[in-house]
């Protein structure tokens, strides 16, 4: 018997949005399809997302490649000092696009431990977040 073939598809510039609408309206739903897709679109579907058009429980779940972890820092322009500031006051946290796990930790945040996050959106990529950082203009560090 020969081993299974597996032919590796990549498209360029999909994320995991777009990638998980094609598994749910376009692929084969024979099981000869698979994807990978970030944690964060489970999450997606919890904040309602505009861009979630399809069902999260409607796929099925293989496995994970990672495990993730996510830091949350004060940048050098904080002034907070603890954890325990966040609960009492606003810090500034830059997001990316509404689906990235920049915008999903803290909103989990606010909403299941009452942390007091103001997402700043509009940062096209982490590298921007990063930038901004260095130079002063956020005080955060998450991923």
């Amino acid at each position: 018997m020969a081993p299974p073939k597996v032919i590796g598809k990549k498209t360029v510039g999909v994320g995991t949005h777009v990638a998980s609408k094609f598994l749910y309206e376009v692929a084969n739903k024979g099981g000869k399809e698979i994807g990978a897709i970030s944690g964060s679109t489970a999450t997606s579907q919890h904040f309602k997302t505009s861009s979630i058009r399809f069902h999260l429980h409607k796929f099925v779940w293989l496995g994970s490649i990672s495990k993730d972890v996510d830091v949350l820092a004060a940048g050098r322009v904080s002034s907070m000092r603890s954890i325990k500031e966040i609960f009492e006051r606003k810090m500034e946290k830059s997001g990316s696009v509404p689906a990235s796990r920049n915008v999903h930790f803290p909103k989990l945040s606010i909403e299941l431990l009452g942390m007091k996050f103001e997402i700043i959106h509009g940062y096209k990529c982490l590298d921007k977040i990063e930038l901004s950082i260095e130079l002063g203009n956020s005080e955060d560090v998450m991923s």
